[in-house]
């Protein structure tokens, strides 16, 4: 009896969470907080989670593993025995953009990862449903331009430091459904919390104007996902995030409110390979990730393609590598008209975001049901971007 209202119920979800695919998402034209609070900074705010993932070129929408897979694909978390704990740490690498920027017109430009990249999580398994709550920081960046010309008035120039970050920060509740190992269904709850803010001090003539503003709201969405398995080495995954939309406030310094017209956050899916082989303990990733962009007017939609290796040596010490890439989805042609009637290029085109990441990883077990994993990502080697970063991450997960 227990065991077909729990089926009734995730039937339920999702089916909701399907619907919800043509209920929300408007394409409108971006402005400075939907360019922040929306993906496109992934270039240098995206914390990558899960260090299983990463090790192998971010990929896992095809494979069953610890809790934190399920932010790849919520069919993807799978509990080895009734519980299992999960934490893991990452930091990434500050990126100096002084190259990209006219030493005439600005002082410094900097991008610093000011939220280190954390991840708690639980998870229980019965029968066949599994069932977690995580708790994450999943995005962050902190970008400084230090004394940056932007003009003059009254025939002086005028310069400002321009401080600006965004953060989110989400608790995340992932369910699944296996049946007879063949298929699992799964879908996550997300309550993303986004903290973004701008700050202009602009310093003409031995004065200085302060003006800036902040927002800060809680985005609420559902992730679902399927893992196929036709064959005992072969499976296939997916994973779907619909688009929204949600009316925020800016919150200005000058202490008054303006309602903003909704805020567009496109949607993502992913598509996922994992085939293991049977002349070498050698498993075999490949993912295909899509995301719909070019519902915002200056940018375009980002295709990125992730492939790894995992090679068990013994039982449970497993290395892994891989590699991945996160093509630029600015729209380097749109132009706007600016206050001189004229047009104008939105977006500096000579400031290549363009990476390609190496990654490697390893697990092995440190005691009992515990196990240690580290990952190591690095776009350094293989890009000319100025957006360059290296990704260090250690997870530990416990299984009783």
């Amino acid at each position: 009896m227990k065991k077909n209202i729990l089926l009734k119920t995730f039937s339920v979800l999702f089916i909701v969470t399907l619907l919800s695919v043509n209920l929300f998402g408007e394409t409108i034209e971006v402005d400075y907080f939907e360019r922040n609070t929306s993906s496109n900074q992934d270039s240098f705010s995206d914390n990558r989670l899960s260090v299983a993932a990463a090790g192998r070129g971010y990929t896992g929408t095809a494979d069953q593993g610890d809790i934190s897979l399920s932010l790849l694909n919520p069919a993807a978390f799978k509990v080895a025995k009734k519980y299992q704990l999960y934490f893991e740490y990452g930091t990434k690498s500050d990126i100096d953009w002084n190259e990209g920027f006219d030493e005439e017109y600005v002082d410094d430009v900097s991008i610093k990862s000011y939220k280190p990249g954390i991840l708690f999580g639980f998870a229980t398994q019965r029968e066949n449903f599994s069932f977690g709550l995580i708790f994450t920081t999943k995005k962050s960046y902190d970008l400084f331009f230090k004394n940056m010309y932007i003009g003059e008035l009254y025939d002086e120039p005028c310069y400002t430091d321009f401080p600006n970050g965004t953060s989110i920060t989400s608790v995340v509740i992932p369910l699944s459904y296996n049946f007879k190992d063949i298929v699992t269904l799964g879908f996550t709850l997300n309550f993303d919390k986004y903290k973004s803010s701008y700050k202009h001090i602009i310093y003409h003539n031995g004065h200085f104007l302060y003006e800036g503003a902040k927002i800060d709201f809680m985005l609420v969405h559902f992730v679902f996902g399927t893992i196929i398995t036709p064959f005992k080495n072969i499976s296939l995954g997916v994973s779907y995030l619909p688009a929204i939309s949600k009316d925020i406030s800016y919150n200005y310094y000058s202490e008054y409110d303006i309602q903003h017209a909704p805020s567009n956050y496109p949607y993502e899916f992913r598509i996922g390979l994992k085939y293991k082989t049977n002349l070498f303990p050698l498993t075999v990733y490949g993912d295909y990730k899509f995301s719909n962009y070019s519902s915002f007017a200056s940018l375009k939609d980002r295709s990125d393609y992730h492939i790894g290796l995992e090679y068990k040596i013994f039982e449970k010490y497993i290395i892994r590598s891989g590699f991945f890439t996160q093509f630029d989805n600015r729209d380097v042609d749109y132009t706007y008209i600016n206050d001189d009637g004229e047009d104008s290029d939105y977006w500096a085109s000579d400031i290549d975001l363009e990476q390609y990441f190496l990654t490697f990883g390893l697990s092995c077990p440190i005691w009992r049901s515990v196990e240690i994993n580290f990952a190591i990502m690095d776009s350094n080697l293989l890009s000319k971007s100025y957006a360059k970063q290296t990704h260090i991450k250690v997870g530990v997960g416990i299984n009783y």
